[in-house]
């Protein structure tokens, strides 16, 4: 989801500004960023005092994938947050073989075409996990629920596959 306004603008170190406050100049050489509706938990602006709060009908729908980069959703790390600074790296609820993790990146984004720079680093992320293991492997996204994403965060699946596996992730039409 992306906002035509900013809710708020982060400093470098760390400081929160409401727009009305950044506007009226904000503090002389920092760099302001504007903040990530997911990653919003009401910060204070430091010039006014208030709390940055959206409009409900501005936020989207709770997404888990964010609920366990911030910590709120107990998770097996395969990657723990701190390694990387832009992606993690965990077990899924349901794996479809044994070492079956999932790659996602730390930012809000809803699939492998919303912002393709995101997917990019994800990917090489993925292709880096990869390389610790020798096992051959499938890596899998989707876009869409029907194509049969579920969570509507970008995601990569990992799946390792062993030769009789049983697995099949390609249903090929007969002619």
């Amino acid at each position: 989801m992306r906002l035509e306004k900013p809710l708020a603008y982060r400093t470098l170190e760390g400081d929160w500004l409401c727009p009305p406050c950044w506007q009226r100049g904000g503090t002389p050489g920092s760099v302001y960023y504007p903040l990530d509706l997911h990653r919003i938990n009401h910060p204070a602006c430091r010039g006014c005092g208030e709390r940055v709060r959206p409009a409900p009908e501005s936020l989207p729908d709770p997404c888990a994938f964010c609920g366990i980069i911030a910590g709120a959703e107990p998770v097996e790390w395969v990657v723990r947050p701190d390694f990387w600074p832009d992606t993690v790296a965990f077990l899924p609820l349901e794996p479809v073989t044994e070492g079956h993790c999932l790659i996602a990146p730390k930012v809000h984004v809803r699939d492998f075409a919303d912002e393709p720079e995101v997917f990019a680093v994800t990917a090489r992320r993925a292709a880096e996990l990869m390389r610790w293991s020798a096992r051959p492997m499938n890596v899998i996204t989707t876009k869409g629920r029907d194509a049969g994403q579920e969570v509507m965060h970008l995601h990569l699946h990992l799946i390792p596959r062993e030769k009789g596996d049983g697995l099949r992730l390609l249903n090929r039409r007969k002619t």
